[in-house]
């Protein structure tokens, strides 16, 4: 992952950062999610819409083995890819992943992925109508990007931020805009603190809009 393709966000002074997935792993994903909806079978039984708080046509559970593929092209399995993301997002937002739950006084200047673990990770397929409530992810730190997109959201024929995925912290206040949201486009993908809130709006055009999440535990 090359850092300078990031982009750390700051609403509400969290830090958010923003990075393009590359287009092997795309692919990749998106093979694998057609294969998962189009198998019945296997569609329900790793469906997770019951842990999920969603309004929308499909939410499937990631199975373990696709984190260990490397993309055609590429040397780097999806975890270790996404490992490097996170440990360059920890260094640079917090310096370094903490050795304490819930405090940074005890940081390491370089951190080791080891420490971290993806505990759950998740397709969602969302068409016409379909949403997702304000809601938090469980875990430490949580990633959420878009795989496919329809091109009424590209195109901007939707009606405003229809489809968009928006975050949420504090208060109304003068001058304050409690409210983050953000395009989807394919590739696109957001880290952020778990307990940040967000949601997820309907959109009326055809196709789908395919979203991968999934949440770290600092071990």
């Amino acid at each position: 992952m090359d850092r300078n393709t990031a982009k750390i966000h700051l609403p509400f002074s969290v830090p958010v950062m923003e990075f393009t997935l590359e287009m092997p792993y795309v692919d990749m994903l998106n093979t694998y999610a057609d294969k998962i909806t189009a198998d019945e079978k296997k569609s329900q039984e790793l469906d997770w819409s019951k842990n999920l708080v969603g309004n929308v046509k499909q939410e499937h559970a990631i199975e373990e083995e696709v984190w260990m593929q490397t993309p055609q092209g590429t040397n780097t399995t999806l975890l270790e890819y996404m490992n490097t993301i996170a440990n360059a997002y920890m260094d640079q937002c917090y310096g370094g992943i903490p050795n304490e739950p819930y405090g940074y006084r005890n940081k390491t200047p370089r951190p080791d992925a080891k420490q971290l673990m993806v505990n759950t990770s998740w397709i969602v397929n969302q068409y016409a109508g379909d949403f997702n409530p304000p809601h938090m992810h469980y875990g430490h730190l949580s990633v959420a990007g878009w795989l496919s997109v329809p091109d009424s959201i590209t195109n901007n024929e939707e009606r405003k931020e229809a489809g968009w995925f928006e975050f949420h912290h504090g208060s109304p206040q003068f001058l304050l805009d409690t409210k983050y949201p953000i395009k989807p486009r394919v590739g696109a993908f957001v880290m952020f603190p778990s307990w940040l809130q967000h949601t997820v709006y309907p959109f009326r055009g055809e196709g789908l809009r395919r979203s991968m999440s999934f949440n770290y535990i600092i071990k």
